[in-house]
């Protein structure tokens, strides 16, 4: 199974490919709301359109933001879960503390230096780093670890309304 892993993030959204390959979607500089949510929309049009997958497993709307992201990112997120709509693929939403709570991080920005330290893998972002997360975390699910994770956290695989897999 194929299972492409989405970070969505309004500067830079975090992708893991099924071959656990990394990249990150920067928008044009400068570009600002529906400019930038179009520019977003084309980039992974293109990218699904051009991989087959069976599914998708995205970071879930982050609780606790406020101010004018909050309103941005649930734009960002409508865009996002509209076009794999359109395109029929099973979705798995990941909560943030559960993708925290797996990795066995306390905060966001220690998701990068413990996936690194676990896999010797380095990223250059921290939005690639937690759809690599994302992507092992989907690829547990179904049975194929990409690395050996702690029964302590390997039970937050268990929390994941899975759509392609009974974990």
């Amino acid at each position: 199974m194929k299972i492409l892993a989405i970070d969505p993030s309004l500067n830079q959204t975090g992708l893991c490919f099924p071959d656990q390959t990394t990249m990150v979607l920067k928008p044009p500089s400068g570009s600002t709301g529906p400019s930038r949510l179009a520019w977003i929309r084309d980039m992974l049009t293109g990218i699904l359109s051009g991989n087959p997958l069976n599914g998708v497993v995205i970071e879930d709307y982050p609780l606790g933001v406020k101010g004018q992201s909050v309103f941005q990112l649930a734009e960002l997120g409508g865009v996002i879960r509209l076009l794999l709509h359109e395109l029929s693929l099973p979705v798995a939403f990941v909560n943030p503390s559960t993708l925290k709570a797996w990795v066995g991080a306390a905060k966001k920005d220690q998701i990068m230096a413990i996936v690194t330290h676990r896999t010797g893998r380095l990223f250059a972002t921290s939005d690639e780093a937690d759809a690599w997360a994302l992507g092992a975390m989907a690829a547990q699910s179904l049975g194929r670890a990409w690395i050996e994770m702690p029964a302590a956290q390997s039970k937050f695989v268990g929390r994941v309304k899975w759509p392609w897999a009974v974990v």
